[in-house]
């Protein structure tokens, strides 16, 4: 059904060769890996496609944004945290594409941490390598405790890397 709708949708595609591309890689292994096929497979799973958030930090800020996807599994109470990103990426940039969104999942990371309650794994799935970035919570904490330290304008500026670099 998924390739059908990809089909469906194709025509509309500003760029149909990048388009395929990015589907082949990204239907090779997105119902294959481990992590989301175990939400996938579950019929406890909740799922949320652009998840608006608002979380007060404390009585003078609060972190508000759209999350790409949110699974939950209503039985395990684990929450899988999606973002999906479609930069034009080598396997040989991994390392700086996952540093240069890092500070925007903490920040995700914590907010549904904290307004859920939940244990959230996060992650990045490039559709140009068809491939899931999983962050691991030591990770993401430490960032957060980095990125809490900084001045409004600038934790948003990090927080939200592609406006800063128009993308």
């Amino acid at each position: 059904s998924a390739q059908k709708l990809f089909e469906k949708q194709l025509p509309n595609s500003p760029d149909r060769k990048a388009a395929l591309k990015d589907w082949n890689a990204t239907r090779r292994n997105l119902f294959s890996d481990v992590t989301i096929a175990g939400f996938l497979a579950s019929d406890q799973t909740l799922f949320h496609a652009e998840f608006p958030f608002s979380w007060r930090r404390n009585d003078r800020s609060v972190l508000e944004g759209g999350i790409d996807s949110v699974m939950v599994d209503r039985i395990t109470g684990k929450c899988l945290l999606l973002d999906w990103k479609t930069n034009d990426v080598s396997p040989s940039d991994v390392e700086i594409f996952r540093e240069t969104y890092r500070p925007q999942l903490a920040a995700y990371w914590k907010a549904v941490t904290e307004i859920a309650g939940l244990e959230v794994e996060t992650g990045l799935f490039s559709t140009a390598l068809g491939h899931l970035m999983l962050y691991s919570g030591e990770e993401l904490q430490m960032e957060w405790r980095r990125l809490e330290q900084l001045p409004p304008a600038q934790l948003e500026n990090e927080i939200r890397p592609d406006e800063a670099d128009g993308v």
